[in-house]
């Protein structure tokens, strides 16, 4: 398979698109666990180490940054954290170059396409989020987008 067609993801751009889905959270006292260290590296696939070591390298960046913050179920304060306005542009730039790359897709009916990413939400219902896609596409052996898969871990 062409290398054109591969979906790929930084650890870092992993965590801070992961972090995007949570910008409602930096000002509120009491957030949701997945914004801790252990819970961005279960939603990533990431080893908590390397969670830390690329935390510490998006703060310096100023792409994130970090709070102590209330967490909903434990009642406990953990460090939480925020994308910081740089880290929203840069969301915005990763997507742009993602939605002009080509990839290939498993539709509902088990055909195989290829599209333009950013034609994607013509071929499916919900919302998607690009690291939804990254990981269906990260665990089929041809990097394929299988829409069912897809699907199925948004319901």
């Amino acid at each position: 398979m062409s290398k054109d067609f591969r979906i790929t993801l930084t650890n870092k751009k992993q965590i801070i698109l992961y972090l995007s889905n949570y910008y409602r959270y930096r000002t509120k006292l009491i957030v949701t666990n997945e914004i801790s260290q252990k819970g961005i590296s279960n939603a990533c696939g990431i080893r908590l180490e390397h969670v830390s070591r690329n935390i510490k390298t998006l703060i310096q960046d100023d792409l994130i940054y970090k709070r102590s913050a209330r967490m909903i179920k434990t009642n406990r304060t953990k460090k939480a954290y925020f994308l910081t306005k740089k880290g929203k542009k840069y969301i915005s730039q990763i997507k742009k170059v993602f939605n002009n790359k080509k990839i290939i897709i498993r539709t509902l009916d088990d055909e195989l396409r290829e599209i333009q990413f950013s034609q994607l939400k013509d071929f499916i219902d919900i919302k998607i989020q690009l690291l939804d896609v990254y990981n269906v596409a990260k665990l089929s052996k041809d990097n394929i987008v299988d829409l069912k898969k897809l699907k199925s871990i948004k319901t």
